[in-house]
């Protein structure tokens, strides 16, 4: 058992070390150094064995204990499948265009391929590699053909690799040829006798063959001719010229060619004798271009060096030498695996969320054309639902730019698939036979739980809790400003507008959203969002020197010459107009993402408010017009539909709308009376039902967004769950102190308080689900609210032994909200991305995120464990004291279980959902990473009491304390600081917040004084 905990923390140490190396050096670095290194699967080998060791030491194929073999050997049935899935699978990419069909995939696997060949005979080998810019790169083969020894030794690796040009004393001449291409100017090198293929046209350098553009270099002139007409534009005096087909002209380095009226070059440096050098243009990370290898050929005492250039999903160029009566031809890249079947692409299909340019989904109609089974059948293939034919998986990987082309990911792995999906089901069922069988260590821990609080007579706790309130800025009154009744801004919440990612909701939703983003708090001077909103669009003027756009950094507030806000006004030069940013923003957007400074990102953020600003007071938010026919279902702001034409009819409102809704309003400030004003926001509704009718979501759902947006019930929750776990522990406390008081009373109002604002909860979750559509945790914010929605169910759960652990966890939730009202956070209702819209998003966010919930409540009652450690006196009430302390360690510990087993099964529910989608069930991915981390992180700790020397109450809680760091960092730190499929941030270094440090310090230093005091003897049971 004891190296069964050795193997847990290594295997998560391991895991935890390779996300970091691919963040920072990529992912063939990663998989060589760690994932698919000899060491790392030769711990997974004992890991596996000490498994069936222990299945038998403790006999665990007994009756009685079945649950707790079934997920015990179900580990054993996972590895195995992980182990055909790496040594026996493969899997790879398969591009196609519309109107082709294709039977080869390319290799997800870099080979190194070789082919020896003379006039009677060939010898060909694919080596697999794998190369990385971290460890040692080592290839050194010899070949034997035809009683010859061919050696290929591996001399240089280089990531990210290019051709650079350099001169040489012997060589062919080169011409560099500069163009346009998908990542903007590039470089080719044409060499001498070679003919180089740009955008469709042969270019040729002293050479014959069909070429369109001739090169010639005669003496010291170099001559261009053309089989076509071409143009030139001089680069110094912008001068133009037309020139004839089929004759010579003297080449010009300043000088635009264009060719076919679409390929343009730019002729650079000549070189009389020169060779390609490969250099990388990071030392660090591979990328998903070419990288290159430099090899060593050496046969007899003929020896060749050669550079390859090529990568995994691709071909790499072939380079042919000679060697003696025989030649060799060598290859880095991909293989070409050819399946015995064929698919055809009839049309790939790219849907858009209305009015915008978020892909919604998109779909291959495909052909499977297979002649030895007789079957031509037409499918279609899209996100989650898959082409499955004779073991192989075709999924929906990504397409070409052009949407003329799709790239469909192939997976071959049956038997690796079947029996770890096998081992995901006898895992879960023994994981829920644990839950609910008599005789589990689940079932003893609740009786443990009882009659330790059955023996407990008092408790000496003191625990210091602090509570940071909101500061409330003064409320500035707005004089002689006309305002906008609320009865009518009500009325124009209520009017729907599209949003930027196409999804149709009230102008309150987005007036809310947009205040926020300004302002930071949902009302200003006393109005409501909706009235701000609607006062900014008809009468800018009045708003723009308004201090209202919130400013942090302190240097920006002396530029300014302002406080905590500003106004549109502060932001322009009085004298000349001039954008006082314009130079800021400029340097900041320059500026990679990774150095940017504190002051360099402030400047973005404000800036980014002061655009909304601008475009408020030009209405060009105010997406409220649909059209009739719209082929991209746009809708469109006053100001774009005054150049459009929206039908004889719809014309007359559409255009003139503004006009006369300002009049109405100007009319209704004047006489009181705002009934005209209210008829044009209702004419612009029976608009927008009339031709918008289609996409206009339900009313049902219009009613509900409008609720949710009042009653803001997340941000309410916050004091609510706080103040009442707050109160409610101090009752608890005093209880303790003095058993002769009856608090009986108020603690159960406490606890009926608490279940009301979790009741309240769970509406608001239902609210939202209902409003978008789609399970309410599919971002950051939403995943917020729902981990903190089941950290106060985990507390309900053990209210009943433990009514502290309640209280605990209400306080957790509030801390959970608090961190929800976070500017990462946005609580912006927004459409699914193509992979989310599946069952698989309910699924496994649910259960991931639930087990998060109990490790909480685990982490927060092992730190009251630590402190009555270390504030429980020795002399008296001692007993009182580890009484209390084995209580709730049997808590933490029952919580750990079943956070353990959530987080265990949804982790492998995320793989099935991965192997649906991307036809890969588990990748290492960064997030599925941490949290395999994580599992062998609490796997540990659960084991920790049949471990002689970790048996002790200290190390058990110091351990379920600091575990829930791999937690946070599985939520936030793979969010923000690491790249993969779940990142937000890409992967770059985001500064660490000081309140990292500073809670490690404090986490140090409690677990020191708590060893200190702790007592040898106190052991878990």
């Amino acid at each position: 058992m004891t190296m069964a905990g050795v193997y847990f923390l290594l295997i998560g140490f391991a895991i935890a070390a390779a996300t970091f190396i691919e963040n920072d050096f990529g992912t063939a670095s990663a998989q060589k150094v760690v994932y698919k290194s000899w060491w790392f699967e030769l711990i997974i080998l004992m890991f596996c064995l000490t498994l069936m060791w222990n299945i038998f030491r403790y006999k665990l194929y007994r009756w009685s204990k079945i649950p707790v073999f079934l997920f015990h050997f179900s580990g054993i049935l996972i590895i195995v499948g992980a182990g055909i899935t790496r040594y026996i699978s493969y899997e790879g990419l398969m591009p196609i265009r519309e109107g082709s069909s294709s039977n080869v995939i390319y290799s997800d696997q870099t080979y190194l391929s070789v082919v020896l060949e003379d006039e009677s005979s060939m010898y060909t080998e694919d080596f697999k590699v794998l190369f990385g810019s971290v460890g040692k790169n080592r290839f050194d083969k010899t070949l034997d053909f035809k009683e010859r020894k061919v050696n290929i030794e591996l001399l240089e690796f280089y990531p990210n690799a290019v051709y650079e040009l350099e001169e040489a004393d012997s060589g062919p001449a080169y011409f560099t040829l500069n163009y346009g291409g998908m990542r903007g100017m590039e470089k080719a090198y044409l060499a001498e006798a070679q003919i180089l293929n740009i955008g469709g046209i042969n270019f040729g350098f002293n050479t014959l063959g069909e070429i369109d553009v001739d090169l010639r270099y005669l003496g010291d002139s170099i001559l261009l001719q053309s089989r076509l007409p071409f143009k030139t534009l001089s680069m110094d005096t912008q001068e133009t010229d037309s020139l004839p087909a089929e004759v010579w002209f003297p080449v010009e380095t300043r000088k635009l060619y264009t060719f076919k009226d679409e390929t343009a070059i730019v002729f650079g440096d000549f070189i009389p004798k020169g060779k390609l050098v490969p250099v990388s243009q990071s030392r660090k990370t591979e990328s998903s271009g070419m990288n290159a290898v430099k090899l060593k050929v050496t046969a007899g005492e003929d020896s060749h060096e050669v550079v390859l250039m090529g990568n995994k999903g691709m071909i790499g160029e072939d380079k042919d030498l000679r060697l003696g009566d025989y030649s060799i031809s060598l290859s880095y890249g991909s293989r070409l695996i050819q399946l015995p079947f064929e698919i055809k692409l009839r049309d790939f299909q790219l849907e858009r969320y209305p009015g915008s340019n978020s892909a919604s989904s998109y779909a291959s109609e495909v052909t499977l054309i297979d002649e030895e089974k007789d079957i031509n059948m037409d499918y279609r293939i899209y996100m989650n639902h898959v082409l499955n034919h004779r073991g192989f998986r075709f999924f929906q990987s990504s397409y070409d730019q052009d949407e003329l082309g799709t790239i469909l990911s192939v997976n071959h792995d049956y038997w690796g698939t079947f029996l770890t999906y096998v081992g995901y089901f006898i895992l879960a069922l023994g994981m829920l036979m644990t839950v609910f069988a008599k005789r589990t260590r689940l079932r003893k821990l609740s009786q443990k739980i009882s009659e330790y609080r059955k023996q407990r007579i008092g408790l000496a706790v003191f625990i210091l809790l602090s509570l940071f309130s909101q500061g409330i800025f003064g409320q500035n009154t707005m004089s002689n400003d006309k305002v906008i009744p609320e009865s009518h801004a009500e009325k124009f919440g209520r009017i729907l507008v599209q949003d930027q990612m196409g999804r149709k909701k009230p102008v309150n939703t987005l007036s809310g959203e947009l205040l926020r983003k300004l302002y930071g708090k949902d009302a200003y001077a006393g109005q409501n969002s909706d009235q701000v909103l609607l006062s900014m669009t008809i009468n800018p003027e009045a708003w723009a020197d308004k201090p209202m756009i919130k400013i942090g950094h302190e240097e920006l507030k002396v530029m300014l010459k302002t406080e905590k806000f500003a106004s549109f006004n502060d932001f322009f030069n009085k004298e000349d107009g001039s954008y006082i940013l314009g130079k800021f923003i400029e340097e900041a957007n320059r500026t990679p993402a990774a150095s940017q400074t504190k002051f360099q990102k402030d400047v973005i953020k404000v800036d980014e408010r002061v655009s909304i600003m601008y475009m408020i007071f030009n209405g060009n938010l105010l997406k409220i017009f649909p059209k009739q026919g719209d082929t991209n279902n746009k809708w469109y702001t006053p100001g774009e539909a005054a150049g459009i034409d929206f039908g004889e009819e719809p014309n007359l409102l559409v255009h003139n709308f503004m006009q006369w809704y300002i009049g109405n309003i100007s009319k209704a400030f004047e006489s009181n009376d705002w009934k005209d004003a209210d008829l044009s926001l209702e004419g612009l509704d029976a608009y927008q039902r009339a031709f918008g009718k289609d996409l206009i979501p339900a009313e049902s759902k219009i009613k509900a967004e409008l609720l949710y947006n009042k009653i803001n019930i997340f941000a309410k929750l916050i004091s609510w769950y706080g103040l009442i776990g707050f109160i409610l522990l101090i009752f608890l406390i005093i209880q303790v102190f003095k058993p002769t008081i009856n608090l009986k009373w108020p603690v159960n109002i406490g606890i009926a308080l608490i279940i009301l604002g979790f009741i309240a909860h769970t509406f608001g979750l239902a609210l939202r689900w209902h409003i978008s559509g789609h399970a309410p945790w599919s971002n950051g914010y939403e995943s917020v609210i729902y981990i903190a929605w089941a950290t106060v169910l985990a507390g309900l759960i053990y209210a009943r032994k433990s009514p502290i652990s309640l209280a605990a966890t209400s306080i957790m939730g509030a801390w959970i909200l608090i961190v929800s009202m976070m500017s990462w956070a946005d609580p912006q209702i927004t459409n699914l991305v193509p992979v989310l819209k599946s069952y698989w998003l309910t699924i496994h966010v649910s259960v991931i995120a639930a087990s998060y919930g109990f490790f909480a409540i685990a982490s927060l009652i092992a730190l009251i464990n630590l402190l009555l450690m270390i504030l429980r006196n020795k002399k008296s009430g001692s007993d009182r004291v580890i009484l209390t302390i084995r209580e709730l360690s049997g808590v933490i510990e029952s919580a750990l279980i079943i956070g353990l087993f959530l987080l265990t099964i949804g982790t492998f529910l995320g793989g099935v959902w991965a192997n649906e989608s991307w036809g890969r069930y588990w990748g290492w991915d960064a997030k599925e990473s941490w949290s395999m981390v994580s599992i062998m992180v609490y796997s540990f700790i659960a084991h920790m009491r049949m471990i002689p020397s970790m048996k002790s109450l200290f190390a058990f809680n110091f351990a379920a304390f600091i575990g829930f760091a791999t937690i946070l960092m599985t939520y936030f730190g793979v969010n923000f600081y690491l790249s993969g499929l779940h990142s937000y941030a890409a992967g770059d270094p985001v500064p660490i917040p000081t309140w990292v440090f500073v809670t490690t310090i404090v986490a140090i230093l409690i677990g020191f004084f708590a060893w200190l005091r702790q007592n040898p003897e106190d052991k878990m049971s």
